[in-house]
């Protein structure tokens, strides 16, 4: 009887022994993170990108495991809505956008004292996008001013307000910011590698001439 009862104690210990054993490689699992092969096939040997991508996944299995309560779940579900809502205007706003060649020569010619002596070459990548981003807002405006106009939400606002005189402001409501003109601050000038444009500036310019 006494053996059986030994028996039986060290069954048990070998069994709990194999759980322990087990949940501690379930938990080691749960630290182990992985790229996939996409993102393998992006990074390369970029220790950057890579790196980036570990941090990325990290996280994301850290959020997999947390709890959230019913006021994080909510805040992160309206982070989440207002990212889509701004991807899905810019996406519109960007639509069409270009920039012509003398766009960017007309900027350097305005603020060349601004340029610290950098030839237009140099800084033409830099004015293409404070051009672009100039045109994105602007868009944006439109976008939304299109949207009012087309489902009719000034008179919904003095229904909803009951103030007869309001009218929707796009920027407020949207958050975007306006710049009716091009800032020119203290350009990074980088070296630039943007043959295309820089041959249409020389065109441009002798055209001019």
């Amino acid at each position: 009887m006494k053996k059986l009862i030994m028996l039986f104690i060290l069954l048990l210990i070998m069994g709990c022994g194999k759980v322990l054993i087990n949940t501690a490689k379930e938990e080691e699992k749960e630290y182990v993170v992985e790229l996939t092969t996409e993102q393998k096939e992006i990074a390369g040997n970029n220790q950057n990108i890579i790196a980036e991508l570990l941090i990325k996944n990290a996280v994301l299995k850290e959020k997999e495991l947390a709890t959230l309560s019913k006021e994080e779940e909510k805040k992160l579900k309206n982070l989440i809505e207002n990212v889509e809502l701004e991807f899905f205007i810019e996406k519109n706003a960007a639509e069409g956008i270009e920039v012509d060649p003398v766009e960017i020569v007309n900027v350097y010619e305005a603020n060349k004292e601004k340029f610290n002596g950098a030839t237009i070459k140099e800084v033409a990548p830099q004015i293409k996008q404070l051009i672009i981003n100039q045109k994105l807002q602007q868009g944006k405006i439109d976008y939304i001013n299109g949207i009012i106009t087309q489902y009719n939400l000034n008179d919904k606002l003095k229904e909803y307000s009951g103030n007869k005189d309001g009218n929707i402001d796009p920027e407020k409501s949207s958050n975007i910011e306006n710049q009716e003109e091009i800032e020119v601050n203290d350009l990074e000038i980088k070296e630039n590698d943007d043959e295309i444009i820089e041959v249409e500036i020389e065109e441009e310019k002798i055209r001019n001439n």
